[in-house]
């Protein structure tokens, strides 16, 4: 009977979660009616925002509720009269993209009903672990319990001697290193003192055996590790029930007087509402003026037997959900389970110890008072979606496609703007709207993100049956089953043909050129957000995976094959490397930030360094390189060093990469009317005609992108920018089967034709003063994989401690009480950053002297000299050079010993 509510509860709250994407995409398509300039639409935002919190509340998704609120907020400090900034949508974009994310699977918070406002439940946990139990007791308290640790059973087991017992206990299995003891001491415990006391096993192992052996002693619950949150939360709320606010309401049904008193009185003393009924024939009658929770029946009655009571109360939708909790005589284990297959939750057997029989009771009453708490939550919930679909049907054109595209549903709006009729609709494909204005790879393309479970947005102009156009702001959203396929779509709409003809007049107003400046710029820092996110995110995995394969290149006692499988992971985390500098870099030239240093540059001495450079990858490769027809000794030309060398470099690696086998690379320079051309030619395929014009575009490799040449497909994009951005041009020719020649020019400088050196920039470490002498190193970072890395690296070094932290908080309570030479410290940390860590440091008397280095996966332009400016005395970027960072630790430390 009442166990079939939870089924239901779960399908409509997984009914609520299906229709989340509809939800957000009548959301998406109101703000875009915002950004149209359409004011009252600001107002139907905010109620959405306000009704989604309100209905991911019932279904308790905290995620939702948190980032729904967030949104209503942000709309209602808004002016609803006036044209929004585009700062200000940005915003909402951000906020509503936010909404989304976090609702991606909004299953992870759900935790069962709300616990009561003041927890007194007093949880005990016995964890040798001190860390474990530390985390445990946050958990717990978070949600209002109180707690207490112990690190072994006996001192738990001495405690049990002067306090009552606790709501229930958490166990960690390998409390000692006799296992069988332990699970002895649990048992006895069980059989004792925690007899009515529900016990949780937290262990290493998921075997059946461990589990058996668990259950046997008595355990509850048995949780496999890693512990997961929400799981262990559920099963204290379960077993851990509280009192309620209100008594639970429990009819009892027994034809004996004593039997019914006695029982009665048990659960009126745990402070439940009790009605005594002797003749189970009145029942129905007792049950309209008091309505009970749990109904507690005897089986065996002369007037009416249990389960023909359980019959005719299933015959009523009234009263069918009540749990049924048997409790009679009865000891013949077929009779009780007859019973219970005749409808009923639970079946105890007279005599019943209190402490069960309240158990028992108010559980099964908890479940049914929850059950029907959720149930008028979800009524009001599917009201309050009825509604938004009825605003939805009063403010946009809605429509819905079954999934070959045919019309299946139309609103009044739809037939109003398009002339046709709901019959003239139904069954029939969009296509009847077609305009004859979009070609048709416009129409392929809305159709091919629909239909792989993309929502579409933008703007289509229809032709109505009368003949007459009209445009709309149109957003489809597709609904994918549970083989993520599509089955329908809905499409809202928005008439902005007013809008389009005003478009079409001020099209070349200065008002239009600033908006569309104004948009690129935001995608602009859009895009620089989402690269420097992505190279923190790369860097960081890449820190230890070269930071390692540095450590074993060290390693003289690897074998060769081992060192060759070192080689290939190193050059593996390069190229990765190089890729991600590479996006960098291109976000920085069409950002217009890329720095440069321009001064007379040798010509010869940047050829020379950059063939070094690629000498070892034409020898890997087979290729012949060589320098041919060199006119440029002693030629100067105005350009940045480094940045030029970069470009070089890039070609001669792309005339090595796709060329042919056994193949050659020549390089040549002459000058002509004034100007220094470097030309760089292969032996390889040429690229054909068709492709020529595509060469400069970015992430364009020609058809080679499943091809074994490693690549992105953006290096002749940056190395042609950086080269006009020095003033210099670059081109190409190609002949198919006799190969390509790719040039860069640029102007003589005529003031010098002395050779001038590259500038030689040289670190010098001193060594340390005092290599006796023990060093303490603090690293403050919060992921495990670095901080394992670290331990790993500075192992070998003999005079240095090397202590961690995993929060700047934890840091610096250990900078105060370590003391330590030197202090390595990571930027991005939980809850107080490195930045403000170091202002700490540096604002203490007695820390401020400690050098610091930051270590950081920030590789953006200007993040190392704001960490220089801010008081680092070096700023690393992941992932470590090993020589490099064991030279600035051996200069950092031997400055603390002078």
């Amino acid at each position: 009977m009442g166990s079939s509510s939870q089924p239901k509860l779960t399908r409509l709250r997984g009914e609520f979660i299906a229709h989340l994407p509809e939800i957000y995409a009548l959301m998406q398509h109101t703000l875009d009616e915002v950004g149209l300039g359409m004011h009252e639409s600001l107002t139907v935002l905010q109620h959405a925002a306000g009704d989604l919190a309100k209905n991911a509340q019932t279904h308790q998704l905290m995620d939702v509720v948190d980032c729904a609120h967030e949104f209503e907020r942000l709309v209602a400090d808004l002016p609803k009269d006036v044209s929004l900034p585009e700062a200000s949508l940005q915003n909402l974009r951000k906020a509503l993209v936010k909404l989304a994310s976090q609702s991606a699977d909004p299953g992870h918070n759900f935790l069962p009903s709300p616990l009561s406002t003041s927890l007194s439940e007093r949880i005990s946990i016995v964890d040798s672990d001190e860390q474990q139990s530390a985390w445990l007791g946050f958990l717990l308290e978070s949600v209002g319990y109180h707690y207490e640790t112990f690190q072994t059973l006996a001192q738990f087991s001495a405690s049990l001697i002067d306090h009552n017992p606790p709501a229930a206990v958490i166990f960690d299995m390998y409390l000692t290193d006799d296992k069988e003891a332990g699970v002895r001491s649990i048992t006895e415990l069980k059989a004792g003192a925690l007899k009515f006391v529900p016990l949780i096993l937290l262990c290493d192992r998921k075997d059946i055996s461990a589990k058996l052996i668990a259950h046997r002693a008595g355990v509850a619950r048995y949780l496999s590790k890693p512990i997961d949150r929400e799981a262990l939360m559920r099963v204290i709320v379960e077993l851990t029930a509280t009192p309620p606010t209100r008594p639970y309401r429990v009819l009892v049904v027994d034809d004996s007087p004593i039997e019914l008193a006695v029982h009665s009185n048990m659960l009126r003393a745990a402070g439940m509402e009790v009605r005594e009924v002797e003749n189970p024939l009145t029942v129905l009658e007792v049950l309209a003026e008091f309505p009970a929770e749990v109904v507690l029946l005897d089986m065996h009655m002369p007037q009416c037997t249990g389960p023909e009571l359980v019959a005719i109360l299933d015959d009523d939708e009234h009263y069918a959900e009540i749990p049924i909790v048997y409790l009679s005589a009865e000891e013949n284990v077929s009779a009780q389970l007859q019973a219970l297959d005749r409808g009923g939750e639970h079946f105890l057997v007279k005599p019943v110890e209190p402490m069960h029989l309240v158990s028992v009771v108010g559980m099964h009453a908890c479940h049914f008072r929850r059950s029907l708490e959720q149930a008028e939550s979800l009524r009001a919930a599917r009201y309050a979606q009825e509604r938004q679909r009825q605003a939805l049907d009063e403010h946009a054109i809605v429509s819905v496609a079954d999934v070959a595209g045919n019309i299946i549903y139309v609103n009044q709006k739809f037939t109003d703007i398009s002339g046709y009729s709901f019959d003239e609709l139904l069954g029939k494909n969009h296509r009847l709207l077609k305009s004859g204005t979009h070609p048709p790879e416009f129409y392929k393309k809305i159709w091919d993100d629909i239909s792989s479970g993309k929502v579409w947005s933008g703007t289509i102009c229809n032709r109505a049956k009368n003949g007459c156009l009209y445009w709309v702001e149109s957003s489809i959203v597709p609904f994918m089953d549970a083989n993520g396929l599509p089955y329908q779509y809905i499409s809202i709409r928005t008439d902005i043909t007013a809008l389009k003809e005003s478009e079409i007049v001020i099209r070349e107003s200065s008002n239009r050129l600033a908006e569309a400046k104004t948009l690129a710029e935001a995608a602009s820092h859009a895009k620089s957000e989402f690269l420097a996110s992505m190279s923190h995110e790369l860097r960081t995995p890449l820190n230890a995976i070269l930071g390692y394969a540095q450590i074993l290149d060290m390693d003289n006692g690897i074998p060769a094959e081992a060192r060759n499988h070192v080689f290939e992971i190193e050059s593996a985390g390069k190229h990765l490397l190089a890729l991600v500098n590479d996006l960098i870099d291109l976000a920085r030239i069409e950002a217009g930030k890329i720095q440069l240093s321009i001064m007379p540059v040798a010509l010869d001495a940047v050829l020379q360094e950059s063939l070094l450079m690629v000498d070892f990858l034409a020898r890997k490769k087979n290729i012949q390189l060589s320098n041919t027809e060199c006119v440029c000794s002693h030629v100067t030309i105005d350009a940045d060093h480094v940045r030029l060398r970069q470009a070089i470099v890039n070609l001669l690696s792309n005339a090595i990469k796709y060329n042919s086998a056994q193949g050659k690379v020549s390089v040549s320079c002459r000058i002509e009317a004034g100007k220094l051309r470097v030309s760089v030619a292969d032996t390889g395929p040429g690229i054909p005609l068709e492709k020529q014009s595509r060469i400069f575009e970015a992430f364009d490799r020609l058809g080679e992108e499943r091809g074994e040449v490693e690549g992105t497909g953006i290096g002749l994009v940056i190395t042609k920018r950086v080269i006009e951005s020095m003033g210099g041009q670059i081109g190409f020719a190609s002949v198919v089967g006799e190969g390509s020649v790719f040039w860069i020019e640029f102007p003589v400088n005529e003031q010098s034709h002395e050779k001038i050196e590259p500038e030689q920039v040289s670190i010098r470490s001193e060594p340390m003063s005092a290599e006796l002498k023990q060093f303490k190193v603090l690293y403050i970072e919060d992921n495990p994989m670095n901080l394992r890395l670290m331990h790993q690296v500075l192992l070998p070094k003999k005079n240095i401690q090397l202590l961690d932290a995993k929060t700047a908080e934890l840091g610096l309570e250990m900078i105060r009480t370590e003391r330590p030479d030197l202090i390595l410290m990571d930027i991005n940390l939980p809850g107080m950053d490195g930045f403000a860590a170091l202002a700490v440091i540096k604002s203490d008397v007695d820390t401020a002297a400690i050098p610091v280095i930051a270590i950081s996966a920030n590789a953006m332009l200007g993040d190392e000299e704001r960490g220089l400016a801010a008081g680092f005395i070096a700023y690393l970027t992941k992932p470590l050079n090993l020589p490099n960072l064991f030279e600035i630790i051996d200069r950092a430390l031997s400055s603390t010993t002078k």
